[in-house]
């Protein structure tokens, strides 16, 4: 399993549990002291490098989720494995402003 999957796995996590607690990104950002942009980089793909977060960031994530933080960055299941592969990528919509 690449750096990259692993990665997946754990941004699917953190959204799964901030979604199941109806918390917008928003409100996780505001929990953590952070900016929206820099949580959403928890969530989204990163496509122009890797983007390795801080374990105590990931922390920070799981005790405002109310999750233990295993649960966000074990090892992935061979389910979660298999989404990976099923599931298309989330594609980034340009939208343009021209009229």
């Amino acid at each position: 399993m690449s750096d990259e999957d692993y990665l997946s796995v754990v941004r699917n996590r953190i959204q799964t549990a901030r979604i199941s607690k109806e918390l917008r990104q928003e409100d996780m950002a505001d929990l953590l002291g952070m900016s929206v942009r820099s949580y959403q980089r928890y969530e989204g793909a990163s496509t122009l490098k890797l983007f390795n977060p801080y374990l105590t960031t990931l922390r920070r994530i799981a005790v405002a989720l109310e999750v233990d933080i295993a649960r966000l960055v074990g090892e992935p299941s061979p389910r979660e494995l298999e989404d990976l592969r099923t599931k298309p990528q989330r594609q980034r919509v340009r939208r343009s402003w021209s009229r």
